[in-house]
């Protein structure tokens, strides 16, 4: 499975600059947008509903379901391939904070203090009045965009779910700057809890935290890769095992 990321563009009618603090950012009602001349529907403020469960259709063995709150599992043919852990949907909600996307932004702006201001956009209760968070879907229902505008930064995250015969599950990001100054960012973008190759439903349902202690991850630097793998094969016995594929 391979996980892509990429830049993305958004036809957005409110992108107009404004002042910080400013609501005039804020989509001001749902309904049909143009997205790279793509239909999708815009729930606005859907963080102010109860969490709710999506699919994202694929033309190939994809599966993907993602909550409306960014929570994600995700996977090829069945449960035993999956990408995230896949649960029943009350867990799947619970894990937003831990399974999927995370964005840590640190923003300094001209005339603000030295050490900035850090942004987690999804992450935590809403503030009133300086976040909104937004919802879309495509018409085919083939891609779905998570968006939260800061009017207190002037500054708008936008992430996106899609499927690729090529690159396998595609996580589009994007950061827009709707004011007239000049933003220093220092961004982290990535995605929690893996499953790697070696682990099946049936042992994620009921070992998940011997699984996780027995997971790895490295870095690639010459090839810019992520590896996710296990150290060796799973076991709460005393007994040497190595976990090597020929």
């Amino acid at each position: 499975m391979h996980i892509a990321l990429e830049s993305m563009s958004v036809e957005y009618p409110q992108e107009v600059l404004i002042k910080r603090g400013s609501t005039s950012a804020f989509v001001e009602q749902s309904g049909f947008v143009e997205v790279n001349g793509e239909s999708y529907y815009c729930i606005k403020d859907s963080s102010e509903m109860p969490p709710f469960l999506m699919n994202v259709v694929s033309g190939s063995n994809h599966w993907m379901f993602v909550g409306s709150n960014g929570s994600i599992t995700a996977g090829r043919r069945n449960a035993d391939n999956a990408l995230f852990p896949y649960c029943t949907q009350d867990k799947l909600f619970e894990l937003v904070q831990t399974t999927g996307p995370k964005t840590c932004l640190w923003v300094r702006g001209e005339g603000d203090s030295e050490k900035g201001v850090l942004w987690e956009p999804f992450c935590g209760e809403l503030k009133s009045g300086e976040l909104q968070r937004n919802l879309y879907k495509s018409i085919d229902g083939s891609r779905v965009i998570f968006e939260e505008i800061n009017v207190g930064l002037a500054l708008t995250y936008r992430y996106s779910w899609s499927t690729s015969d090529r690159f396998g599950f595609v996580k589009q990001s994007e950061l827009i700057n709707l004011g007239g100054e000049a933003v220093e960012v220092r961004l982290l973008d990535g995605i929690q809890n893996l499953v790697p190759y070696g682990i099946d439903q049936d042992f994620v349902t009921q070992f998940s935290n011997l699984a996780d202690a027995y997971k790895k991850n490295e870095l690639l630097e010459s090839e810019g890769l992520g590896v996710y793998y296990l150290s060796s094969i799973p076991t709460d016995r005393a007994e040497p095992l190595s976990l090597i594929h020929i």
